[in-house]
């Protein structure tokens, strides 16, 4: 097997254990015949021109940031497969080379440039953004690493924590990365929209900077699926393998993902809290439910997240609990009327001394 081949097979695998088997369809054909890859990559969509202008962060530094748009992607009506269907994106465009990103946020919009959400009945059901030369400090025995992921939520990764903490993910000029895309249509027609991500990034690293690296928290474990039973009408809660650090170094981010129904996510150093990171719901118009069935159901619109949660050093375990209360919150059904499985997730990033 060749080098790239083995890489892609690889990542197929990592992103076949973030969003499971059954909807992994579209990677596990496309393994039958790697040329079909290649070609599926093309005809998803493709990335526009980026633009970029000054960041807000560390001026100082000739910070920049831009946007990179891939798409569009034509999402299948609601009668096929609940309108879920995902993407695999190889080999795309960074936002920059030689240089530490230092914010990270995803969005959807249509191709006319208007906001995608729930309340038009588009979903950014989830994306993944992986660095295909480093392996994963979750799952050493991958070749791929997870670096950023968003749900519809669309959680702003702040690393430097408005400016705290003199860091950010390092882009060498030989990192490569790749997307996993995964959208949902609630609509009785086809229709396309467009994966945003916005990055802020400084040229080089300043002397007085460090690297970040991400540790990746999921109830699933390293390579089982993420999604696990969902309850109607229930409390109930699922907590995931604790991870034992090699390194040491300063959480300065870390955040919780959950599926509607969610309450909140505790995300624990050798057992004790560190970050509660709590969903709201409907906080915005593009939160509130437009389709007919469910309309006015509020959606998680956010989650708390937390900078500056302490040190953390070889030997010390982190590992998070994922409460769900669907009696308070409504969760998500399938086409048949069950409850659609729930997601229990954590991204913390460690400044590495």
């Amino acid at each position: 097997m060749t080098s790239s081949k083995r890489q892609y097979e690889d990542f197929k695998s990592h992103a076949k254990a973030y969003l499971g088997p059954s909807l992994f369809i579209l990677s596990a054909f496309l393994s039958l015949l790697s040329i079909f890859f290649v070609f599926s990559v093309l005809l998803a969509g493709k990335e526009t021109p980026k633009s970029t202008e000054v960041g807000k962060q560390f001026g100082e530094h000739g910070s920049q940031s831009t946007t990179i748009k891939w798409g569009p992607f034509l999402v299948p009506a609601s009668s096929e497969g609940g309108g879920m269907k995902q993407w695999v994106l190889n080999n795309v465009e960074k936002p920059c080379t030689d240089c530490l990103i230092t914010f990270i946020q995803a969005g959807l919009e249509y191709p006319d440039g208007s906001y995608a959400n729930s309340d038009t009945d588009m979903w950014l059901h989830h994306t993944v953004l992986f660095d295909t030369t480093q392996p994963d400090p979750a799952c050493p025995m991958s070749n791929v690493s997870r670096i950023f992921a968003s749900g519809n939520e669309r959680t702003p990764v702040d690393l430097t924590g408005n400016i705290a903490h003199k860091t950010g993910l390092y882009i060498s000029p030989a990192t490569k990365f790749s997307t996993l895309v995964e959208l949902m249509n609630g609509s009785p027609e086809a229709r396309e929209a467009i994966l945003t991500i916005t990055f802020e990034y400084i040229p080089g690293v300043p002397v007085d900077f460090k690297k970040t690296t991400m540790l990746w928290l999921d109830v699933g474990g390293c390579y089982k699926s993420s999604d696990v039973p969902g309850y109607e009408n229930a409390i109930f809660e699922y907590a995931s393998e604790p991870l034992v650090s090699d390194i040491a170094g300063i959480i300065v981010f870390t955040g919780g993902h959950l599926h509607d129904g969610g309450t909140h996510v505790d995300i624990l150093k050798d057992g004790k809290l560190v970050c509660n990171s709590t969903a709201s719901y409907g906080e915005t118009a593009g939160y509130i439910d437009g389709n007919e069935a469910i309309k006015g159901m509020p959606h998680v619109s956010s989650m708390v997240t937390c900078l500056s949660a302490g040190a953390l050093g070889p030997g010390e375990a982190v590992s998070l609990v994922a409460h769900y209360d669907t009696k308070e919150h409504m969760a998500m059904k399938e086409m048949d009327g069950t409850i659609s499985p729930v997601m229990g997730i954590a991204m913390v990033y460690i400044m590495v001394d």
